[in-house]
């Protein structure tokens, strides 16, 4: 079971700048398209990276974190392939993977871990008569199933997961919305709404 964690982002304008001229429509749409990427920024943070844990804040109410998809796998299966990476090893750890769930997986893949799958491919491609050619190297097909290869920002060298490849089912994903009271009249609210 994992927690659903809250992600709120406000956009702030203060007094003193409401009477000045730097507060007009464009100035607030900035902002509310800075916040909106920020927010964003840290759902699929939390979705990749995310510790699991459930505290409490100064006045005593749960706070929820979720826990995201690398910390998952590493409870469950993960596969090795850091010193044999080859075109059989990458298959069968690969296919693992289709024996359940959807037949669609993403592999989000750090910065040298896809390279170093389409250097696998590359060398048996022919070329001698063809002027140009396409390397696009986007999706691998196997076992039933197909596996998209997406580079992720996230998983550099900072991060150390730059070597990585962490796949996702996303039938496996389920949006949730809250439901509650909301903060400034204390109505009830759908999150749906």
């Amino acid at each position: 079971v994992n927690y659903v964690q809250k992600f709120v982002d406000t956009v702030e304008v203060k007094d003193e700048d409401m009477l000045s001229n730097k507060v007009n429509t464009k100035w607030l749409q900035r902002m509310v398209a800075e916040r909106l990427q920020k927010h964003g920024h840290d759902l699929e943070y939390a979705a990749l990276f995310g510790q699991k844990k459930l505290t409490t804040d100064t006045s005593g109410r749960n706070v929820a974190a979720t826990e995201g998809a690398i910390q998952t796998a590493l409870r469950g299966w993960t596969g090795d392939l850091s010193g044999s990476l080859n075109a059989v090893t990458l298959e069968k750890e690969f296919s693992r993977v289709f024996s359940y769930g959807g037949t669609t997986k993403i592999a989000f893949c750090g910065r040298d871990a896809k390279p170093a799958i389409r250097n696998l491919f590359e060398n048996r491609i022919q070329v001698q008569d063809v002027e140009t050619v396409n390397l696009k190297f986007s999706y691998i097909d196997m076992n039933g199933g197909r596996l998209f290869l997406v580079d992720h920002p996230f998983l550099d060298l900072a991060s150390g997961y730059s070597g990585y490849a962490c796949i996702i089912d996303p039938s496996t994903f389920t949006v949730c919305y809250p439901s509650g009271v909301t903060l400034e009249n204390g109505a009830k609210f759908d999150g749906k709404t």
